[in-house]
Parts: C-alpha cells; sequence; structure tokens
C-alpha cells in the first residue's frame, strides 16, 4: 500500500468513526464530494 493510499484509508476510517458521510465530510472541509473521494482512493 502506497503512503497516499494509507492515508486516505484513515482519512475514510475517522470519517466513518465520526458517522459523516463522504458527501457532509465533502461540504465540512469546504471541498468537492469528487476531491473527497481522490484523497480517500489515495
Amino acid at each position: 500500500m502506497t503512503d497516499l493510499a494509507e492515508v486516505g484509508r484513515n482519512i475514510a476510517l475517522l470519517r466513518k468513526a465520526r458517522g459523516l458521510s463522504r458527501e457532509r465530510a465533502a461540504l465540512e472541509a469546504n471541498m468537492s464530494v469528487s476531491r473527497w473521494q481522490d484523497i480517500e482512493y489515495g
């Protein structure tokens, strides 16, 4: 697993632990959902 993939996996785990959807997390981070997904997928 690459470093970026591991970071993305950790972000996804933290998001899920907070009970947030990708859409809500992206909104709170002031970014698009597609960008958020790019980050989670590394």
